[in-house]
């Protein structure tokens, strides 16, 4: 998670960035997640929490790409079935009824 913490009033920096690690403006926008909070009361408190969602974001581009290949082979399967089962009732008789001719 990437946290801002922005507090004008308490004499700290404005901004205060917990992991600078990581520059969320670099992020594509299914890689985060931005939440604010903001406290009004005797001071003015303002809380931004950006997460960090590219685990997240690789976990489904992998089962994606899982789910590709499986829909592939099952086309490939079902087709090389297709196949075979017209061959056996259409091709084969067609053939034998022309060789009586």
């Amino acid at each position: 998670m990437i946290e801002l913490y922005i507090n004008p009033n308490d004499g700290k920096p404005p901004l205060t960035w917990v992991n600078k690690s990581i520059n969320f403006r670099e992020l594509r926008k299914v890689e985060k997640e931005i939440s604010e909070l903001i406290i009004d009361g005797k001071d003015l408190h303002s809380y931004v929490a950006i997460y960090d969602l590219r685990p997240v974001v690789r976990e489904q581009a992998i089962f994606g790409m899982i789910t590709t290949v499986v829909v592939i082979f099952l086309l490939i399967i079902t087709s090389m079935f297709f196949s075979s089962m017209v061959h056996t009732l259409i091709i084969s008789p067609i053939e034998q009824m022309i060789e009586m001719i």
